[in-house]
Order: structure tokens, then C-alpha cells, then sequence
């Protein structure tokens, strides 16, 4: 990628602004980005890591907490509340049980939620969704089975329509999936 300034270098430092849904990228060389007074950069190189930048920012709000008398420590590496308030950072993996309660209402304000949902690749995604539909038919047709062998025809009926507009959602599901390749 060519330096959005000089367009002449090869761009090693990118940002990204997102304001509500407007995305702004600046792709810069090293030299454009200090003439633009944003040295330093460069002297980072990969020595840091996506936790290591956000978890100060996260943990920002423990400082402001009431620490209290006995202190939560970290069994497996020792840290204290106070430690982690203080250093913005966790020591081990561990840390995010023990500090859980602590840790949890600063997720939330960050991210609205404390649950991570992930993300699953399309592939995946459409067999699940294929896989769901099919069993629900499945057990639809289960039902449908026993409704007509108790003579329970109108409940049999809504059932066939339930299995029908499952069966075409499945197709329309299918047709989207092909016309994607």
C-alpha cells in the first residue's frame, strides 16, 4: 500500500477513525507520519500486542475504585487488585478469574456487554444454519406423524404448513448461498 501523502513510499503505519458509521483511514510512511508530528511510531515495531494497548484503557476506571482492606490476589502469579489498578495490565491468564467481578462492569461500560459472541466463518455458518433448519424439520415431521395417528388433523395441518415454510426458507437459503459463488 502506497502512502495516502507522498504516494510515493510504501505506508507502514495505518489509522483508522470510526465515528458512529463513518470510517476514515490514513495510510502513512514513516517520514510523511513524522512531518505530520506523529514520531514514535515506527520505533514500536511489533513489540506490542492488541492487549497491551487496550487493557490500560479498560482498566482505566479501576483506579478510581475503593480497594479493599484484604486484597484479591492472583493465586497463580501474585498480583494484587491495587497491582493490576495500578499497572493496568493482568499477569496471567488466571487473573481474569480472580479479578472477574472487579474487571466485569468496566466491560460492560466499554463494550455494552460482557459476553463474547465471537465470529464463525461464512462456511460454517451456513451449514449451521442448514443443520438447524434440518433438524427442526425434522422433529416437525415427528409431530406431524403422531398428530395424524391421533387423528388430530387440524394440528397436523398447521404442522405441514410449519414444515413447508421451513423447507422454502431452507430452499431460499440455499439459492442465496449459489448466488453468492
Amino acid at each position: 500500500m502506497v502512502c495516502d501523502i507522498c504516494k510515493k513510499k510504501s505506508a507502514n503505519i495505518h489509522f483508522t477513525q470510526i465515528i458512529n458509521t463513518e470510517i476514515t483511514e490514513l495510510h502513512l510512511c514513516e517520514s510523511c507520519a513524522k512531518k505530520k508530528g506523529m514520531s514514535g511510531w515506527s520505533s514500536l515495531g511489533h513489540s506490542f500486542s492488541l492487549p497491551s494497548l487496550v487493557l490500560p484503557k479498560l482498566l482505566e476506571g479501576l483506579t478510581e475504585l475503593e480497594i479493599p482492606e484484604k486484597e484479591t490476589k492472583c493465586e497463580v502469579c501474585g498480583l494484587t487488585f491495587s497491582e493490576l489498578a495500578r499497572a493496568g495490565r493482568l499477569g496471567c491468564s488466571q487473573c481474569y478469574k480472580t479479578f472477574r467481578q472487579n474487571i466485569l462492569p468496566i466491560l460492560k461500560q466499554i463494550h455494552g456487554r460482557v459476553e463474547h459472541t465471537g465470529k464463525v466463518p461464512l462456511q460454517y455458518t451456513r451449514r449451521l444454519v442448514r443443520m438447524r433448519l434440518k433438524n427442526r424439520i425434522s422433529i416437525l415431521q415427528r409431530k406431524l406423524k403422531e398428530a395424524v395417528a391421533k387423528e388430530e388433523y387440524e394440528r397436523a395441518a398447521k404442522i405441514r404448513d410449519q414444515i413447508r415454510s421451513l423447507e422454502k426458507d431452507m430452499d431460499k437459503e440455499q439459492a442465496k448461498w449459489s448466488s453468492e459463488r
